[in-house]
């Protein structure tokens, strides 16, 4: 027999009947768990075994995330070198650079359109997945922060993707900068909320998922670089080219794809945790 977490409630919760397909693992954060802090690397490793697999149709929501964004990026590079104006032998062009003319330009705005609001609906699902779990006060600040941020880049990028990059480039410039710090500040808050969890995902999730969070922040960081010195903000000392520049925007989105797409693990578990948290308000129901 498994147990149900109820949230709001890190104590071991009793056991109860659950149905089958919404039988969920025992939650239990006891006064005496840091008495076993040494066993942690080794009961994580076999946890990893014991998560629920998850099953919910939800799931898929980062999954489609991440194509329309990959296609939105090649879409918008591929159509753009084909533009007189836009030479890729010479050089690879940015995301901004490429979106500055039409038709491009369209296709960017509504990639970045239906990327915006699959985002949205993203935060939205995994703040309610964080709202059932059995956590601490700290962590409800970090869910709170995941959310805020979460909002955030939504707007940000919606208005770099309908800022015309020809009449309002310091406009456009400035929602960029503002999507990427609010974009990589959520993943942040994700990924130390998952290493807080009483049960986190697998290993093998966490591990992509931080080394997704690093390689883009690193990315972005040599991006800004880069940006500082090709536009002759900075003296460019190391000889940084337009090319070099474009590349590292490319792994920064390749590595938001690549993090977005670990969080179907806790969206394809809202639905039994749901399911869960209903049965057993039902069960307390009936035994008043």
């Amino acid at each position: 027999m498994q147990a149900c977490p109820y949230p709001g409630d890190s104590r071991r919760m009793d056991t109860v009947d659950l149905p089958n397909h919404i039988q969920m693992r025992v939650v239990a954060s006891d006064s005496s768990s840091s008495d076993d802090s040494e066993d942690d690397d080794s009961s994580s490793d076999e946890g990893d075994n014991s998560h629920p697999t998850p099953s919910d149709s939800l799931g898929f929501v980062p999954i489609v995330l991440g194509v329309v964004a990959s296609l939105t990026c090649v879409g918008t590079v591929s159509w753009g070198c084909v533009h007189p104006r836009i030479d890729c032998r010479v050089s690879w062009p940015t995301l901004s650079d490429a979106a500055r003319f039409r038709p491009q330009q369209t296709l960017f705005a509504v990639g970045v359109l239906l990327t915006s609001l699959l985002w949205v609906t993203t935060v939205l699902l995994l703040h309610w997945h964080s709202r059932l779990q059995p956590d601490t006060s700290r962590n409800r600040v970090l869910s709170s922060a995941i959310l805020l941020c979460g909002l955030a880049s939504s707007m940000c990028l919606l208005a770099l993707g309908f800022t015309d990059t020809r009449a309002h480039y310091a406009d456009h410039r400035s929602a960029t900068v503002g999507f990427f710090l609010t974009i990589w500040a959520t993943a942040g808050c994700i990924c130390a909320l998952r290493r807080r969890r009483l049960t986190p995902p697998p290993r093998s999730i966490t591990r992509v998922a931080e080394g997704a969070t690093a390689t883009g922040i690193l990315c972005l960081a040599f991006h800004s670089l880069a940006s500082l010195c090709v536009n002759k903000v900075w003296p460019n000392s190391f000889s940084v080219s337009l090319s070099q520049m474009a590349l590292s925007e490319y792994a920064v989105v390749a590595s938001l794809v690549v993090f977005v797409a670990t969080l179907q693990h806790e969206l394809a578990l809202l639905t039994p945790l749901v399911e869960a948290k209903y049965f057993v308000l039902l069960r307390r129901a009936k035994g008043k």
